[in-house]
């Protein structure tokens, strides 16, 4: 499990950014969420290759 920060949030897009552990920008679509997060939520998420790239899935808020 990768875990980052959402960064942006689109929501008439569905679509958002995390920005992860290696400064690297993942999309994530509103379908693969598993908690209801809002900009700045440190997030666990897994990666899949999609027709556009790579994506963020299974998005889980980390409580600190």
């Amino acid at each position: 499990m990768r875990i980052g920060v959402i960064t942006s949030i689109d929501t008439q897009l569905g679509k958002g950014i995390i920005l992860d552990e290696n400064e690297q920008e993942i999309e994530f679509h509103f379908s693969s969420l598993k908690d209801e997060l809002v900009l700045c939520s440190q997030v666990g998420f897994e990666i899949e290759l999609a027709e556009d790239g790579l994506v963020a899935v299974g998005l889980i808020q980390i409580k600190s």
